[in-house]
């Protein structure tokens, strides 16, 4: 990683706020499991649980702008410093937008009654703050190509808002609209992210040249994705046809094969840093077959195919990714430990077990729940195990960050 403060200044900070993926790693990380397990706990009737809006409402939206998001922001804040040659978000600046996250997530678990709005509202500000924060760097170098990042992060809050919209009874349909718009924005971010970061690990590790993207084939990945989320906002009035959803879905699953089948993914067996980045990634295809097979009539609803992209494309890559950029910003070697290949195969199951297998056998939905809930709990327990010290400790190698 580039030095780009000096080793006295940052001494003067604790190792936890001198890169934004620290705190944002381990606080969303430890929050997805106690999220999981309120969730898992409510539905199986272990226990009561009334947070803001409702417990489905809560883990919907938890999952996505709680856990994340924060994952986001922890790690587009740390490589803008590496693409822009200026020093990332640290100390104090830090810190309070580490307390924005958490008071948002703080006011969700409440019943407030007339005063939701006021939770809403804390919630809200998170993302806008990431996307200027982005911005800022970006245009002081004039980076645009990094720009992207902003008007995905206020879409974000766009989906954010049509959530609490739902809630607060000015639009009932906005958590089915928001979150599933959510889904869509988040997938667009990985499809940047690990379009950039994929190859790039894959390539430095094997030992091969790094594949050029195509461009037609970037294209028509970015384009489809945004082609689907144009339909949902178009479908609050208009009825999208049937056969337009079927091309979209099908694009998406086809261009996301052909995309990954460049970065050579036989040659990562060995390595488990590698091969979980490119297990996840490959659950954005299958939510995507899974969506097509809905409009097609052979799956039973929706939700196979969005717990395949947030459980595996986003739970499964966030634990691949948190792995090896945690290594590797802390001056450590990139290997990982050996039971984390036990997370990440938890992790993989888990979303196996709550997309795949609903919708093959709906009948094993109810017991899918909780088997899937143990395997997250596995797979980022794990995690929590062998890295709260890797991220609340100064890097191995006496460097800055």
């Amino acid at each position: 990683m580039m030095q780009i403060t000096d080793a006295s200044t940052e001494s003067k900070l604790t190792p936890l706020l001198r890169l934004a993926f620290r705190p944002f790693f381990l606080f969303g990380s430890l929050f997805s499991l106690a999220a999981i397990a309120l969730w898992v706990g409510s539905l199986n009737g272990w226990f009561s649980f009334t947070p803001y809006g409702s417990s489905l409402w809560w883990h919907t939206h938890e999952m996505l702008f709680g856990f994340v998001c924060a994952i986001i922001a922890g790690f587009l804040l740390t490589a803008v410093q590496t693409w822009t040659g200026l020093r990332g978000l640290r100390g104090t600046p830090l810190l309070l937008l580490v307390l924005l996250w958490l008071a948002g997530r703080i006011a969700l678990l409440l019943e407030l009654g007339q005063l939701q709005w006021l939770a809403a509202v804390i919630d809200l500000l998170f993302l806008p703050c990431v996307a200027l924060l982005m911005a800022n760097y970006v245009v002081r170098v004039k980076q645009w190509r990094n720009l992207v990042f902003t008007p995905l992060l206020l879409g974000l809050t766009l989906a954010n808002a049509l959530m609490h919209s739902a809630v607060i009874g000015a639009f009932p349909a906005g958590m089915q609209l928001g979150s599933t718009i959510a889904v869509l924005l988040i997938s667009l971010v990985i499809f940047v992210v690990g379009g950039r970061v994929i190859p790039f690990f894959t390539s430095r590790a094997c030992g091969f040249d790094k594949p050029q993207p195509l461009v037609w084939l970037e294209a028509v990945g970015a384009i489809s994705l945004l082609a689907v989320i144009i339909t949902l906002l178009v479908s609050i009035g208009w009825q999208v046809p049937k056969e337009l959803s079927i091309v979209l879905w099908a694009t998406i699953a086809i261009s996301q094969l052909l995309r990954m089948a460049r970065w050579r993914p036989q040659a990562t067996l060995s390595n488990p840093l590698l091969w979980s980045l490119h297990l996840s990634y490959l659950f954005i295809p299958i939510g995507a077959l899974l969506a097509l097979g809905f409009h097609l009539g052979w799956v039973y609803s929706m939700s196979p195919a969005i717990h395949a992209l947030t459980v595996g494309g986003m739970g499964g890559l966030i634990l691949a990714m948190l792995a090896r950029v945690s290594l590797g910003h802390t001056g450590r070697p990139l290997k990982a430990h050996p039971q984390m290949s036990i997370a990440f195969a938890a992790l993989l199951l888990a979303a196996l077990i709550r997309s795949v297998l609903p919708a093959l056998m709906p009948q094993w939905l109810v017991w899918g729940w909780s088997l899937s809930a143990l395997g997250w709990i596995i797979g980022y327990g794990l995690f929590m195990l062998h890295y709260s010290k890797i991220l609340s400790t100064p890097r191995a190698d006496g460097r800055p960050g």
